[in-house]
């Protein structure tokens, strides 16, 4: 029994049935009990006297011209006026009635019936039964002027009185019809469940990037586009993991092959001291680069898990590009490349992780010196836009394709494939960038045309 589950189309089934039937019986009840209240209109009650009326002067009549019986005057009326009669005495007693089955004749007192019809001469009262309103309109029956009893009409408001609810066939046709149009709308309204069910579990399969359709913007709606896109997040990390462990793969893979090369040939050969410190220095440089790639590898792993701790203090922009600048000072001329700076005067202070955004621009220069050709120029600068801080590195080299742009901040990218060490750089660098970015509140973006540089620029919200 702990596995017997009930399916939520079934749940909604019953629980739309059931409310219908509570509905149906609370206006039953509503109805039987308000519906003795109702008044009878004014007009109505002079139509039902004067037909009632009518109907006592043709019993009187029959009574002092024919030798008919009161019985049989009454079943003659019954049947050629389709007429429902009860006779009384003036002390209550039935002398004779036809009446249609199903009708409920009065019965108990009819004391105050009688007053009210030999004072006012009519009266009218009300009965309910079956599901049926039923006025009586009772008026003195005279004979010879006397009165021997008292004539009762009863006025149904139709004539099938078998009841307002159907029965037999009729029900079970209607509960029939009633059945399936619930099934209808617990299935219409089951249905985007029963897609995202299905969904789901192809997801569970690895078929990431799977949809639902969106049918609605309701409650559901909005679940469906939460789940679609859920599952697009699911396929680009997934993705986004395989080719991480494809370029790491890569990466580590060509290193190694120069290293294991390198060592085999120190095993193998005989060589001059400065051949075999080629090697090793080549060797050593691998390692390095190994290094610096587990290194990126981890800060970029803990930044897009929200694991890097961050200090931030009020800080001036130029100094963070003082600072960058004075590290690669030493690099820029060793290969005749112009770097100056270009700071706004006055530029107000920003609300940073000073070390974090100095690695920042480290990154954009290390990426600008690479790129930029022997005599070519860098620039660094900062300048305000509304409540923010542009900072931007540009360089005149070869340029960035524009259909590259885009990419230029996914791991591992580079815009030249060859990935050999002369382009160096471990294909991390602007995408540590643009977390770190990302971690201060900011954006970064590039420009580039061929032949005419990058500009790499990011910015900072103005600390109030």
């Amino acid at each position: 029994m702990k596995n017997f589950r009930i399916s939520i189309y079934w749940k909604l089934f019953f629980t739309i049935l059931l409310f219908i039937l509570l509905t149906s019986v609370i206006i039953g009840m509503l109805y039987t009990g308000f519906a003795p209240l109702t008044e009878i209109h004014t007009q109505t009650k002079k139509s039902l006297i004067n037909q009632t009326k009518a109907l006592t002067e043709q019993i009187t009549f029959a009574l002092e011209n024919t030798p008919s019986s009161l019985e049989d005057i009454i079943k003659d009326l019954h049947v050629k006026e389709d007429a429902d009669i009860m006779i009384i005495d003036t002390a209550g007693n039935e002398l004779v009635s036809f009446i249609e089955k199903g009708l409920k004749k009065t019965t108990g007192d009819h004391s105050q019936t009688i007053e009210s019809a030999l004072i006012q001469g009519w009266d009218i009262q009300k009965i309910y039964y079956r599901w049926e309103l039923t006025p009586i309109v009772s008026v003195p029956l005279k004979k010879n002027n006397v009165v021997i009893g008292i004539v009762q009409s009863y006025y149904p408001r139709t004539r099938n009185l078998q009841g307002v609810l159907p029965r037999g066939a009729t029900t079970l046709i209607s509960v029939i019809i009633l059945g399936g149009l619930i099934s209808l709308l617990s299935r219409y309204l089951t249905r985007p469940v029963r897609e995202l069910t299905k969904i789901a579990r192809e997801m569970t399969k690895g078929r990431f990037g799977l949809k639902v359709p969106i049918r609605s913007h309701d409650e559901v709606g909005q679940l469906a586009e939460t789940f679609n896109n859920m599952s697009q997040s699911l396929e680009d990390l997934h993705n986004s993991r395989r080719e991480l462990f494809a370029d790491i793969s890569h990466e580590i893979r060509s290193p190694l092959a120069r290293i294991l090369s390198d060592a085999e040939i120190l095993i193998d050969r005989k060589m001059d001291e400065d051949e075999r410190n080629q090697h090793l220095q080549a060797i050593c440089a691998d390692v390095k680069n190994l290094d610096r790639l587990i290194a990126d590898l981890s800060i970029l792993s803990r930044l897009e898990l929200n694991q890097v701790e961050m200090s931030f203090s009020r800080s001036k922009i130029a100094d963070i590009i003082s600072n960058a600048a004075s590290l690669f000072i030493l690099r820029t001329k060793e290969n005749n490349i112009n770097l100056k700076q270009t700071v706004g005067k006055n530029l107000p202070e920003v609300m940073i992780d000073a070390r974090r955004i100095g690695q920042v621009m480290s990154n954009l220069l290390t990426n600008a010196i690479r790129y930029t050709p022997e005599g070519g120029t860098i620039e660094i600068g900062a300048k305000q836009r509304g409540q923010s801080i542009e900072v931007w590195v540009k360089d005149n080299g070869q340029g960035i394709p524009e259909e590259k742009l885009p990419h230029i901040f996914k791991r591992f990218y580079r815009t030249d494939k060859s990935r050999s060490r002369s382009t160096g750089g471990t294909g991390l660098g602007l995408a540590i960038a643009r977390q770190f970015v990302r971690a201060h509140g900011g954006k970064i973006s590039a420009e580039s045309k061929l032949g005419e540089g990058a500009r790499i620029f990011f910015t900072l919200p103005v600390s109030v």
